[in-house]
């Protein structure tokens, strides 16, 4: 009978022993359920709030903006650049494209791309990432085929109007002369010009198919367009 009651006593001791530890275990584990649960919920929260503002979680990238003619024009915020603005919400990459190209008396009529290797060429005439784009106040120099979309260049004159319209404004140039160089003459054009200008060139003689060492260029004063200014997010 001692032994029973021995036994009986250390039993429930361990009994007893078992509730102390696993209460703390459970409290330990439901509070940080708990914690979990807050933490999801304000997480949540704050992708909610990112998602409903359209705007991505990670730093904005910098901004185009004009000196606008029209200051007090109100623009609707849009992932596309509004047509006329002066703003341009990305600087452009390879590809991108930039705008319309149209040349007066001639029948120079295309797509103007970012980038100037033959997936741009292909598709239109495309401008050097070295140089400016328009309304950077610099030099913009701008190829094409003379196969295909430059093939009027012939007809070229000086006093010709240049058209080209963006999607953040219209830019117009004139045409002040033209040239015949090697493609390896960089004093053919001045990328580090202080003043904006269009410089064109397509390959020489016009409407060649075989590759040439020659290129034809036409060089374009500013006239008018939306001055862009960088601006930080």
């Amino acid at each position: 009978m001692r032994n029973s009651s021995f036994h009986v006593a250390a039993s429930k001791q361990k009994n007893g022993k078992r509730k102390k530890l696993l209460l703390p275990l459970v409290f330990s584990i439901a509070a940080l359920l708990v914690v979990l649960a807050v933490l999801y919920s304000v997480t949540g929260a704050f992708r909610s709030a990112a998602a409903s503002s359209g705007l991505p979680e990670e730093a904005q990238i910098p901004t185009l903006s004009a000196v606008s003619s029209q200051p007090d024009a109100e623009s609707e915020a849009s992932s596309e650049v509004q047509s006329g603005t002066g703003e341009l919400e990305s600087y452009p990459e390879a590809g991108d494209k930039l705008g319309y190209l149209t040349v007066s008396g001639t029948t120079v009529d295309c797509d103007v791309y970012y980038g100037d290797s033959e997936t741009e060429f292909s598709k239109g005439a495309g401008t050097y990432k070295g140089a400016k784009i328009p309304g950077e106040g610099g030099t913009i120099l701008m190829g094409g085929h003379t196969g295909t979309y430059f093939r009027d260049f012939e007809n070229v004159e000086v006093g010709d109007d240049v058209t080209f319209t963006t999607s953040y404004g219209e830019y117009h140039y004139v045409v002040t002369g033209t040239k015949v160089a090697v493609d390896t003459d960089t004093t053919a054009y001045d990328l580090d010009a202080a003043e904006e200008n269009l410089v064109m060139y397509t390959c020489y003689p016009f409407g060649i198919v075989n590759p040439t060492d020659e290129r034809f260029f036409v060089y374009c004063d500013y006239v008018s367009g939306p001055a862009l200014e960088l601006q930080q997010p």
